[in-house]
């Protein structure tokens, strides 16, 4: 997965019988809400960036995904100035 910006916000459901005590992100607390979905923004690195989500229901059971997710450089574009435009300043002192 290819990925532009400089945060993704990880988002999905868990369930189990049990219930669902925590989700993480990378390690980090995960908000859950009643019905099992959880969401967590978390940074990209340029290049790639291993996503790993642990989730452990009432029991102590823990299920793992992991996911790979690109981000790429940049892109820097250049804006130049006609010598025929005005400046910004030009257009207010007079």
């Amino acid at each position: 997965m290819a990925y532009g910006a400089e945060n993704i916000t990880v988002r999905g459901r868990v369930w189990d019988k049990s219930g669902v005590a925590w989700v993480q992100v990378n390690q980090w607390k995960a908000f859950l809400d009643e019905d099992g979905y959880f969401l967590k923004d978390t940074p990209l690195l340029v290049g790639e960036n291993r996503i790993v989500i642990v989730a452990e229901d009432m029991r102590g059971n823990l299920s793992r995904l992991e996911v790979t997710v690109e981000r790429h450089e940049p892109e820097v574009v250049r804006i130049e100035q006609k010598p025929s435009m005005p400046r910004a300043g030009d257009l207010y002192e007079k």
